[in-house]
């Protein structure tokens, strides 16, 4: 319970950004909308990739692999002021991305739209997601 608390604190230290960028390329349009940490030692960043109709949310780390179980799924622990959860996420081919659960990537929006922070951290890494300009940024990337 200490090293938890003491990892949500080392969280809270550095603040994120929402960045969104879209490329209109010949033959296939994409949009990103993604959650960069403060600093890239700092553990995660997620993304939110559409593409020609489909939308992928994924969670990278940028120093070592999700641990992962015999079917290469990680524990992603998420936490707002109103909802604590864990889930399991399927980690790609490399072991530093993860696809994020629909229900999941549904919950993580909802809270944002609401104005409530949200966390997501595994063991190791940890990140913390700022409502502050998501709403905007995000209606922008439903749109694209």
């Amino acid at each position: 319970m200490i090293a938890l608390a003491f990892l949500l604190l080392i969280s809270c230290r550095d603040s994120s950004h929402w960045a969104y960028q879209a490329e209109p390329r010949r033959g296939m349009k994409s949009a990103e909308l993604a959650c960069e940490p403060a600093a890239l030692h700092s553990g995660m960043r997620l993304q939110m990739l559409k593409t020609e109709g489909n939308i992928y949310h994924l969670l990278s780390i940028f120093v070592g692999k999700f641990a992962v179980d015999d079917q290469n799924n990680t524990t992603i622990h998420f936490v707002s002021d109103q909802i604590k959860e864990s889930f399991q996420a399927h980690c790609m081919e490399g072991g530093q991305r993860c696809r994020i659960p629909e229900n999941i990537a549904l919950l993580i929006k909802q809270q944002l739209n609401q104005g409530h922070e949200v966390v997501l951290y595994t063991k190791r890494q940890s990140l913390k997601l700022q409502p502050a300009d998501f709403n905007k940024l995000y209606k922008k990337f439903e749109k694209f």
